[in-house]
């Protein structure tokens, strides 16, 4: 029989909540490196708060940043309650820069005081794990001519709250089949002015599910 005090600690111990891993993100290439360049699938529950003092560069290679959110939570959130974390997709030859691709049935994803701008790529470059988009299975077919800056499918649950896009390229986002979704104070500005794209705004789409989504009366579309 275990001692009455190692009992209490190993009860103690099971009842502590899963606390996602945080990371502070301080320097300008490093969210790139766990978004883009890194695993592509979470292994955990993570938190990563953006330096509120800094641009957060995103290197222009015209395909998507592509997360898959499998059955984990990830939080991107500015390390200010009164300042944006500036995220923004540097320009190159390319008429496209980079986009964010997060999907996942089981995830949960929180997206709070962040600013993008100058971001948006091909839809085409999607990850061919996001099947939902562009398979043969699939009746959502986007062509070369159509781009997003953020994709968000198959979501269990998502909050997207203080968040603005500017001088995107395409859709600001396309969300596919989102069950639970909730957009409290979302501000898309103007796009970038060019001689080809299709799709400005805001791209919502459901089918095959039943859908339950909120909009806050603060969003706003310029």
């Amino acid at each position: 029989m275990l001692p009455t005090n190692m009992y209490l600690f190993m009860l103690f111990f099971f009842a502590l909540p899963l606390v996602p891993a945080a990371v502070f993100v301080n320097t300008s290439h490093q969210l790139e490196g766990i978004l883009c360049n890194e695993a592509k699938i979470l292994t955990g529950n993570l938190s990563l708060h953006l330096d509120s003092s800094i641009t957060h560069q995103i290197t222009s290679n015209g395909v998507f940043c592509p997360v898959n959110m499998n059955h984990y939570s990830l939080t991107i959130t500015s390390d200010s309650n009164d300042s944006f974390a500036v995220i923004s997709c540097t320009s190159s030859d390319k008429y496209w820069t980079r986009g964010f691709a997060f999907y996942g049935t089981n995830g949960s994803l929180t997206m709070r005081g962040l600013h993008f701008t100058n971001c948006g790529t091909n839809l085409t470059t999607l990850d061919g794990d996001i099947s939902i988009i562009n398979s043969t299975t699939s009746s959502i077919r986007f062509t070369e001519l159509h781009a997003a800056v953020l994709v968000f499918t198959d979501i269990a649950r998502i909050t997207v709250s203080n968040v603005t896009i500017m001088k995107y390229s395409g859709f600001a986002i396309v969300a596919v089949n989102l069950p639970y979704a909730v957009f409290d104070y979302l501000k898309v500005s103007y796009s970038q002015q060019t001689e080809f794209g299709i799709g400005r705004g805001l791209l919502f789409l459901f089918f095959n599910h039943i859908a339950k989504g909120t909009i806050n009366a603060q969003t706003q579309y310029q």
